[in-house]
């Protein structure tokens, strides 16, 4: 039994309405026509996926927005934490890391401080489930949750650079070296970078903060 013939046969025995058959499917004054409920039931259903459209679209506006403020907040923390040790140590040089045959990774950075320190800098993008980005001991993960079966980095809705490239340019200026670290990192439905970009100068003539 459908749906429409069960609620007919309920409404029907219980007197709510009446069809009076070959009569072209008239009712009395209690009732209402089959035709009549179809309708109604028809406008009640547009309604509900009306709705229900709106529903999905706040959810999905919800989810975007808190994505966002993750971002922003991962951005805000990975560059503070990389501009302090600029700020209080000062910088003497930034370039990439070498492989074992002397060639530069382009995924890994290595900052030297004027306090002859060193920290590395390491983007993590070959495994969608274990994507970071390394500063020095701390490591700061790409939280996501991908509700798939063996998802891949196509997957993702938050994207890190392929190959974990970073950008470096080094431009001299005078006798010094003026340093530009860039991480582009994106979402999907945003339309924002949310990427580090550091710039830095071993100018002597700017003291770090402990000096």
């Amino acid at each position: 039994m459908h749906f429409y013939e069960f609620l007919f046969f309920f409404l029907k025995k219980y007197d709510m309405i009446n069809i009076k058959y070959g009569d072209n499917m008239k009712c009395n004054n209690q009732g209402f026509t089959v035709v009549e409920l179809v309708l109604s039931f028809t406008l009640l259903s547009i309604l509900v996926i009306g709705m229900l459209g709106v529903v999905l679209q706040y959810r999905s506006e919800v989810k975007i927005s808190n994505r966002e403020l993750d971002l922003v907040k991962y951005k805000d923390t990975l560059t503070k934490t990389i501009q302090d040790d600029i700020i209080h140590y000062g910088i003497q040089n930034v370039s990439y890391c070498k492989n074992a045959s002397g060639q530069n990774t382009t995924s890994c950075l290595v900052l030297t401080f004027r306090n002859s320190t060193t920290k590395m800098l390491q983007v993590s993008n070959s495994n969608v489930n274990n994507r970071y980005i390394l500063y020095g001991n701390q490591r700061f993960p790409i939280e996501e949750v991908i509700k798939k079966s063996n998802p891949t980095l196509s997957d993702a809705a938050i994207h890190l650079p392929t190959n974990g490239t970073i950008n470096l340019t080094t431009t001299a200026v005078g006798s010094h070296q003026v340093y530009k670290i860039q991480i582009p990192i994106t979402a999907e439905d945003i339309a924002q970078d949310f990427g580090i970009f550091i710039v830095a100068s071993n100018d002597p003539r700017v003291s770090p903060a402990t000096e």
